[in-house]
């Protein structure tokens, strides 16, 4: 699910708000809570900028109701240039601690005679076809670059590592006969084990 835009996250906050202002009341009475939840949310203190939309707007947080001839208990007022600095550098700093730090993950190395799966190239007209073809033996590695040279029995193809991920160790289903030379298919079995299908229909399923 993608990122709620401002306008969408303001109408849940209300939403929320409403549900409890409504408890054990009439719901077609919503309206009549709309100025209390307003207020509750413009005093409310914001995780990201550390003050409540009052104070950046006005300096202050809004009195409650029957304060206004109270005696001056607020502490004087910050100019509005300060506070919407502090709030734009608490958000930063809260932006950043929350910032996901990428995973680096180097991509796998097959050593000459390694046995690998191809991933296949989706084919337009063709939407049940195998995901994964093989095992296939790579032959080398081409210099430092992430490409390999695989052996597919009939013919020999480059391969990035992105397209390639290690077979799994296969046991013959039934009597062999033979030398397995070019398995073509690869299926998941409802087992979660893989079952390949050779070109001379034996099948191999991974222990």
């Amino acid at each position: 699910m993608g990122k709620q835009n401002p306008t969408e996250r303001r109408n849940q906050e209300l939403k929320k708000a409403l549900r409890l202002h409504l408890h054990d009341q009439p719901d077609h009475e919503w309206d009549c809570s709309i100025p209390n939840v307003l207020f509750a949310i413009r005093r409310r203190s914001n995780a990201a900028t550390g003050a409540s939309p009052s104070k950046i707007l006005y300096g202050q947080n809004l009195p409650y109701s029957g304060s206004w001839d109270a005696p001056a208990t607020i502490a004087p007022l910050v100019s509005k240039q300060q506070i919407r600095a502090d709030a734009r550098s608490h958000q930063a700093r809260y932006v950043e601690e929350r910032r996901p730090v990428p995973a680096v993950k180097k991509p796998p190395q097959y050593q000459s005679g390694s046995m690998v799966l191809i991933q296949s190239r989706s084919q337009s007209g063709v939407p049940f076809q195998p995901k994964w073809t093989g095992p296939h033996r790579v032959l080398r590695r081409l210099g430092e670059a992430d490409m390999y040279l695989v052996n597919l029995g009939n013919r020999v193809v480059k391969c990035h590592v992105d397209r390639l991920r290690s077979a799994p160790p296969c046991r013959l289903v039934g009597k062999p006969s033979g030398t397995l030379r070019r398995p073509i298919s690869v299926k998941l079995l409802t087992t979660g084990r893989w079952a390949l299908r050779s070109s001379s229909g034996k099948g191999l399923v991974a222990p």
